[in-house]
């Protein structure tokens, strides 16, 4: 840990923990419009690697997640103060079985639209409804 230390002295860094299920189970990804769920996808790892991005080699396909995960993820962009046109909750399962925030894209995150064939209407009317 000193080596990461001393690289990183002076500099912001952001740093998540290792999730084991990451590898087991991977990372969902859910994507919202004007609040409002929308669709889902799971990445995983490459077999020997962690990293579940596409460009690492991960496989990524559409996952339909139990309603408790969904309104998990709703919980959490509940916690922002501003409505959002869009917005992606990355989840992943802790040991206990809970579900954790990896991540909350809000800026330019990929919103996976081929991965479900109405989540480009959606969006569309998400646009529409967002700027009436």
């Amino acid at each position: 840990m000193n080596r990461i230390a001393t690289l990183y002295r002076g500099h912001t860094a952001l740093v998540q923990p290792f999730v084991q299920s990451v590898l087991e189970r991977g990372e969902l990804s859910l994507v919202f419009f004007d609040g409002q769920y929308s669709h889902c996808i799971l990445k995983t790892p490459k077999t020997g690697d962690f990293r579940v991005q596409e460009e690492h080699g991960g496989l990524i396909r559409s996952h339909q997640p139990d309603a408790a995960v969904i309104e998990f993820a709703q919980r959490c962009l509940a916690a922002v103060p501003h409505r959002l046109l869009y917005a992606r909750v990355d989840l992943v399962e802790l040991e206990n079985g809970q579900p954790a925030v990896m991540e909350l894209e809000l800026i330019e995150p990929s919103l996976y639209l081929s991965f479900d064939a109405d989540a480009p209407e959606r969006f569309a009317d998400a646009i529409q409804r967002f700027n009436a």
